[in-house]
């Protein structure tokens, strides 16, 4: 509780994927998990097979739901890939790995946002059909790409993660559209409303970074003004 208000205390974490959701699991099973909100990543999204991809707000969503595939730290657990395979028998490249029952939640999520759905509107349902009580809010919903600037050229943060394997060296980072977009009043509310502010732990260059605002976690700093 807060000592000074008699009210629950509030905790606003910003959360990258897998080290962003350990963290917010463990606080929404503790004391604490009455006024937890948690900010996600959406600079990882990306579209795969005409589906809008959002890596680390499934991430949270599936771990605070107690879905998630434990052995990975991502995905969902007692998961298939017969969709995959059989995009790969039509020569569909596949890299990225998108499970069976995964395939729903992207599916549902890019016809709510091909109708015009807003984006924290459309992870808050998805969130709340699932269980999880927590509430997971969106940084923005204009689209942000981290960039990975390597000797190949620039690629977007999935190509190099997935797709190379982190192996090309790299020699900027930078996020696509983060000047133009604007907060969520949530995550604004959030913010402001907070008695404490958790970064949650996550690779240091991309989830916090510097503060001239690269890495993705820096960035949605910028965009709430912290």
């Amino acid at each position: 509780m807060n000592a000074r208000t008699e009210q629950p205390y509030k905790i606003t974490v910003l959360a990258g994927g897998v080290g962003g959701a350990k963290m917010a699991e463990g606080l929404a099973f503790s004391r604490y998990s009455e006024q937890l909100n948690i900010i996600g990543n959406v600079a990882d999204d990306q579209q795969f097979h005409g589906l809008w991809v959002s890596p680390d707000i499934d991430t949270l969503t599936y771990t605070l739901a107690g879905l998630i595939d434990r052995d990975k730290g991502w995905g969902l657990k007692d998961e298939s890939n017969r969709v995959l395979d059989a995009l790969n028998r039509l020569g569909v490249d596949t890299w990225m790995y998108l499970g069976d029952q995964d395939f729903a939640t992207h599916i549902y999520r890019s016809e709510l946002r091909r109708q015009g759905v807003r984006p924290s509107a459309i992870a808050s349902h998805i969130a709340s059909r699932l269980g999880v009580k927590a509430n997971i809010i969106l940084p923005t919903d204009d689209r942000i790409q981290t960039r990975v600037k390597t000797d190949q050229g620039w690629l977007d943060f999935q190509s190099y993660f997935v797709r190379e394997g982190c192996q090309p060296v790299i020699r900027e980072f930078a996020i696509d559209g983060i000047e133009q977009a604007t907060a969520t009043e949530e995550a604004l509310r959030a913010i402001s409303e907070a008695d404490l502010i958790v970064f949650a732990p996550s690779n240091p260059i991309v989830s916090i970074g510097d503060p001239s605002g690269l890495g993705y976690s820096s960035g949605i700093a910028s965009l709430i003004g912290l």
